[in-house]
């Protein structure tokens, strides 16, 4: 009797992940745009640890059953925990990204965009407003942000040209003895106009 109630307690528990998952298939693309229900689930599963069901640990459940990375199924549930879901609503018309969204919050609620006093809905129906408005609210922010000083640029500089760096490794890593050869050229082209410029500032 004890193996059949406890055999019955594992398959209502197997019940209610599959309900909080919901469509498998919905979760084969978790690492692109999902919904906020779909991301509160995934957070109940998590925090509940009823992944155990069906997986060794969290990891493998999510490359196993989600078929993405755990580091994409978190980095979704923490846009729910930062944002809401209002987040996943405005992403889902118009595609903004978590950073972008970041920018316009404050004139983001759950009953819509506040533009001054005009509130735009959330709405299917609203879906070229919405784009509109957000990418006015993105201009603004963009305005407002302060200019940035000599050594914030030096420093996004720097971030460039170690970036351009790592990207020349790359190509040299693939190219075949003809590329090598342009590759060469062109870090050479660079390299001289950067005497260039250090010539100009001395």
């Amino acid at each position: 009797m004890q193996k059949l109630i406890e055999a019955a307690g594992k398959k209502q528990c197997l019940v209610e992940l599959g309900v909080l998952m919901g469509k498998r298939e919905a979760f084969t693309t978790v690492a692109g745009r999902c919904g906020a229900a779909q991301a509160e689930s995934l957070r109940r599963i998590r925090e509940s640890q009823r992944y155990r069901e069906v997986a060794a640990n969290w990891d493998e459940f999510c490359t196993a059953h989600l078929r993405t990375s755990r580091r994409s199924v978190d980095r979704m549930i923490g846009w729910l925990e930062e944002f809401g879901p209002v987040f996943f609503e405005l992403a889902q018309m118009t595609g903004i990204t978590p950073d972008e969204y970041r920018a316009i919050a404050p004139a983001v609620r759950e009953d819509g965009i506040h533009l001054g006093t005009e509130v735009i809905a959330l709405l299917p129906e609203n879906a070229e407003t919405v784009a509109e408005a957000v990418l006015r609210l993105q201009k603004e922010a963009v305005a407002a942000r302060p200019a940035k000083g000599p050594g914030e640029r030096i420093a996004d500089l720097q971030a460039q040209g170690q970036r351009l760096a790592d990207n020349a490794r790359r190509i040299a890593k693939s190219a075949g003895k003809t590329e090598r050869g342009s590759l060469r050229a062109a870090v050479g082209q660079l390299r001289n106009l950067l005497a260039r410029v250090e010539m100009e500032t001395l």
